[in-house]
């Protein structure tokens, strides 16, 4: 957002602009919800007003001048969450004087005169000596544990805006959204005010803040400036922490690898020569044969176990390898702005649909349901699998949309494997957001027959069948087809890795659920697996009036259910072909330990007894 597309009316006029949705005030708390706001300084029956239309639950109001706080009280009244105190915030605690000026809005510790700059005329009025304090001292005594607890927003509305902020480090550096009064003009900085903008931009920049908007009071050399959270900037401070320990990890994952591996050749020399040598007593020793098999049998053991936990490195090895190199996704402010600019403005439906789903929880019937229906009306982006996706989100193409009249549904798949993708909220309108879940003994046996394909990749490929094209379109026949070669000529998994397998993807699930389906506030609609076709009929809500007569056609087929391919499995243990099948019944007791481990998932039922 850069200056021209601020609005030019201050905090004092905020009330009309907040109702209009147009202040910076307005759409940053959008961004970032008001959980709790800290407001220093004059103007504060203004400010009331402004917080109570926005419905801001929780307000500290400090105020810092010779104001009347019986008047300001009165006006505050008892409304539960708001607080009315008195305290003179500077960076260091002690003795000071407040000015009262003939100007009561510039009252303060700053002497009225020397801001002759700035106003002219202005004048003190009277003197009192104070006992200041700091932003930080003042909150930890003053300020309800629960208020400061969750407190984001500070709101200095002074002249000695710097100061302020460097006596509340401690708060500062967990706000979200910081709003300062600053003299933007150097040369008519009020030596007491100690904080040029320039400097104040630095002080903020320290703090992980980043300035996005300024709103110019009625002088114009004085205005508020908005400064938020600097994700991105955090993201890549603490994406660039992870690398460094990614790659410390890696090396010392090699150095334990060449350990093992040298290790593993050592038991087996150790292993081969033992056995040569019971070999060579057996007719001699008869009575030593049965200890002689038990010896070689637990060598045998030890070195499987050697050779899985060489395989479990390896794997780790790559999965580092590939998160370091794949870019992360990035939260796009701008792109919710798109949208719903798009959203606004578009004479025609517009609707943006990202899901996030655990695999094998029905996407892929969503996605087929949807195109079915909506022909051109509809696009989808593969995320992880898409060739040139710009892992923005939301995603950053919506000119596939902008540019055409006609209406449009977009959605967007993300499993979220390495649980990076932000968590921000959605309107419910021009950006929507379904999270599938299903029940995990049904996601883990289903996903277990991927882990056989990709055990098959070089068989499958000298039959010209890329592993890369199942696993980014899923197509029925192509899939049929590979289990078809697998149960003639393929191989299963070893089952000394199946109890890794399990774990990762344990681990990977429980991750997931936490994260997308338990949170403080909902992220989006849990679908659970079987109820994918009430959510397609609710996301074509907005289209039926546009549709084509062929699109009516097939909404109506799907809605009898000719078009309805949703086909869950009776059990849990049926796989796609006669050995997968064997094998998941063989393990039963693995996966369903695996399973209750993790527990149901939210509305995760397969509608399936």
């Amino acid at each position: 957002m850069t200056q021209s597309e601020t609005v030019s009316a201050g905090l004092d006029g905020i009330t009309g602009s907040a109702r209009a949705g147009c202040s910076p005030l307005d759409l940053i708390q959008k961004v970032f919800p008001i959980r709790s706001l800290l407001h220093v300084g004059t103007g504060l029956k203004r400010a009331f007003d402004v917080y109570r239309d926005l419905a801001v639950p929780s307000v500290v109001f400090v105020e810092t001048g010779g104001a009347d706080l019986g008047r300001l009280s009165n006006a505050l009244g008892d409304r539960a969450g708001y607080s009315l105190h008195q305290a003179w915030l500077t960076d260091i605690a002690g003795d000071a004087v407040c000015y009262s000026a003939s100007n009561i809005k510039e009252s303060g510790l700053i002497k009225p005169e020397s801001l002759a700059s700035l106003w002219q005329n202005l004048k003190t009025r009277s003197e009192m000596p104070v006992e200041t304090v700091t932003l930080d001292q003042f909150v930890d005594a003053s300020v309800a544990p629960e208020a400061a607890s969750v407190m984001n927003w500070i709101v200095i509305d002074q002249l000695q805006a710097g100061a302020v902020a460097k006596g509340g480090r401690s708060l500062i550096a967990r706000c979200d959204v910081v709003v300062a009064r600053l003299v933007l003009v150097d040369n008519l900085l009020p030596e007491a005010s100690g904080f040029s903008k320039t400097e104040f931009d630095a002080l903020m920049a320290d703090f992980g803040l980043a300035h996005v908007v300024t709103e110019p009071e009625v002088n114009p050399a004085v205005a508020r400036c908005f400064y938020v959270r600097d994700w991105k900037q955090q993201l890549q401070s603490e994406l660039g922490a992870f690398k460094a320990q990614a790659k410390d990890r890696q090396v010392a994952l090699e150095g334990e690898l060449s350990n093992l591996r040298e290790a593993l050749r050592a038991a087996a020399a150790r292993s081969a020569e033992e056995i040569s040598r019971l070999v060579s007593e057996r007719d001699e020793k008869a009575a030593l044969a049965t200890k002689r098999a038990e010896h070689v049998q637990h060598l045998t053991r030890a070195r499987d176990e050697q050779t899985a936990l060489v395989k479990t490195n390896e794997n780790e090895v790559k999965r580092l390898t590939r998160v370091l190199n794949m870019k992360p996704p990035m939260f796009n402010f701008k792109g919710i702005r798109r949208l719903e600019r798009l959203a606004d403005t578009s004479k025609s439906p517009k609707v943006y649909v990202e899901v996030k789903s655990l695999p094998r929880s029905g996407l892929h019937y969503l996605r087929n349901s949807l195109e079915h229906i909506l022909g051109p009306s509809f696009s989808f982006c593969e995320w992880y699998h898409e060739p040139g996706c710009c892992r923005n989100m939301p995603c950053d193409l919506t000119g596939i949309m902008e540019n055409d009249d006609r209406p449009h549904l977009r959605l967007i798949k993300s499993h979220d494997f390495d649980l990076l993708d932000p968590p921000y909220s959605v309107n419910g309108s021009s950006i929507r957001r379904l999270i599938l879940v299903r029940e995990p003994l049904y996601i883990l046996t289903s996903w277990w027959g991927l882990e056989v394909i990709q055990a098959n990749a070089q068989m499958l490929a000298k039959n010209n069948i890329n592993v890369t094209k199942i696993f980014f379109m899923h197509e029925k026949a192509v899939v049929a087809d590979a289990f078809a070669l697998i149960e003639r000529e393929g191989v299963l998994p070893k089952e000394e890795g199946l109890e890794a397998w399990l774990k990762e993807k344990q681990s990977y699930i429980a991750g997931f659920v936490d994260k997308w389906c338990n949170p403080k506030e909902p992220l989006g609609d849990v679908v659970s697996y079987g109820d994918g076709k009430q959510h397609v009929l609710r996301l074509l809500e907005p289209f039926v009036e546009t549709m084509s007569e062929q699109s009516r056609h097939m909404l109506d087929e799907f809605k009898e259910g000719s078009l309805d391919a949703f086909r869950p499995r009776k059990s849990a243990f049926d796989g796609p072909t006669e050995c997968v099948s064997r094998f998941l019944h063989d393990h039963a007791k693995a996966f369903e330990a695996a399973a209750a481990e993790l527990g149901g998932t939210p509305g995760g039922t397969d509608g399936v007894k």
